[in-house]
């Protein structure tokens, strides 16, 4: 998967490279969140370096695919409210990232089912194939969001 934009302001996708990062930054991007464990930081990616050498905010929220509760949802609407600008929302190859934006997005415009389906849809997310990602966007949107409006009939 590559990088989304999935509003004016917000990026989604997998780990950016050091290029990536530079790129974002001269777009505006002012915060990174990294959805990733700290022990999958290994390697060449070290997520605060890097951010810090392209002059942007890092963030961590882990997200643990099998254990994702709304509490990680919380943490990223802390993070959102706190740092200001642009923000890239990454994991290491996107579905996580991908579930956490549309669950967001969901919760904060009260989306049921069928409405965060056609935005999951348009920006041409599949949360990579995973249930458990796909079962926690649906258990969002289906406990906060509004039920549809049904027309009156004549």
């Amino acid at each position: 998967m590559g990088f989304v934009k999935a509003t004016p302001d917000v990026y989604v996708g997998p780990a950016p490279s050091e290029e990536d990062l530079r790129r974002f930054a001269s777009e505006g991007v002012r915060t990174v969140v990294d959805f990733r464990d700290p022990s999958e930081r290994k390697g060449p990616w070290d997520g605060p370096a890097l951010a810090a050498k392209a002059g942007v905010s890092y963030v961590n929220i882990p997200v643990r695919t099998p254990q994702l509760s709304e509490r990680e949802l919380e943490e990223l609407g802390q993070a959102l409210a706190k740092e200001p600008g642009r923000y890239l929302l990454h994991c290491a190859t996107g579905p996580r990232a991908e579930a956490m934006y549309i669950a967001k997005t969901a919760l904060d415009h009260r989306w049921g089912p069928s409405q965060v389906a056609k935005e999951a849809g348009r920006l041409g997310f599949c949360f990579g194939g995973l249930p458990q990602l796909k079962a926690f966007v649906a258990h969002v949107a289906a406990r906060h969001g509004e039920p549809p409006a049904h027309e009156p009939h004549h």
